[in-house]
């Protein structure tokens, strides 16, 4: 496909994701200023000096929002008592890799620095995302440890797209899994065939020493999706390495099963809600 017609594309994507998403919200919405530009984030409230979980929606890098996951974030802050930042991060094509990582790192490190006006234990902060979102949350994780500013307690990566090299045609697929014509022209308008095997890009290409002491992490994959295989072998990698990992592969679900209201979405957002639990009483 040509540039015009990828963003026509997503321009109609997008129109039709947000027609679907009319319902009321429970996060509360603030516009942050960086030092560079202004994100907007779904704020869910917890009690002073409590735990914080960055939130990354999907959508394949071009469309979504934090909206989507309200249900999962709200479930989060009642029934864990943590703030929850619902972040509304850089879409491509408009802006492509690295920028939303970059956004994304920056706005952490601002909720850092604000931790005592913002109500957050600085010390003990989550991240996690779902696909796309999932590939961000798994970036900033390689990003912090680098960088030193900032660690976290866990991670959770949700069907993450972790191969952003491999042609979509030769992933597993099955009925029912992503289109490897949609998947391209999500690849495409994120990022350049030079970037791809970046480890901020596709994590699964990380160094053993970018791997090594990394945060624990829970990894979620589906019996039928495409990204299932790189997850899985993320998963191993890690274990490889010495981080402390728990896979968990829903059979006979599809890719974007667990944000929806549904009783197979509630299972897989129950799972979640359980692993931060535990690992927060540790």
């Amino acid at each position: 496909m040509k540039k015009e017609e990828i963003y026509k594309q997503i321009k109609k994507w997008r129109r039709q994701a947000k027609e679907q998403n009319q319902g009321s919200i429970k996060g509360q919405e603030i516009v942050f200023s960086l030092k560079e530009q202004k994100i907007r984030v779904l704020v869910y409230k917890a009690k002073k000096n409590a735990p914080a979980y960055f939130n990354l929606h999907g959508g394949g890098f071009v469309m979504g929002q934090p909206e989507d996951d309200d249900l999962f974030c709200d479930r989060v802050n009642k029934e864990l008592g943590i703030h929850v930042f619902n972040i509304d991060y850089p879409l491509a094509p408009e802006n492509p890799f690295p920028k939303d990582k970059e956004t994304v790192y920056e706005y952490i490190k601002y909720v850092i620095d604000h931790a005592q006006e913002l109500g957050v234990d600085s010390k003990r902060l989550i991240i996690g995302g779902h696909s796309a979102g999932a590939n961000i949350a798994a970036a900033i994780c390689l990003m912090a440890k680098e960088r030193k500013e900032f660690s976290f307690l866990f991670q959770l990566l949700d069907y993450p797209p972790l191969d952003l090299a491999l042609a979509p045609e030769k992933k597993f697929w099955t009925e029912g899994a992503i289109n490897p014509n949609i998947a391209k022209v999500f690849n495409t308008a994120y990022r350049k065939e030079e970037q791809a095997k970046q480890a901020l890009c596709s994590p699964l290409f990380a160094t053993d020493e970018q791997l090594k002491g990394l945060p624990d992490t829970l990894v979620m994959t589906c019996e039928y999706d495409s990204l299932r295989e790189e997850g899985e072998a993320y998963a191993k990698r890690l274990m490889q390495m010495g981080v402390e990992v728990t896979g968990k592969r829903f059979l006979d679900r599809y890719h974007g099963f667990s944000m929806l209201d549904d009783e197979k979405g509630r299972q897989a957002m129950n799972y979640m809600i359980h692993y931060m639990k535990r690992k927060l009483v540790q």
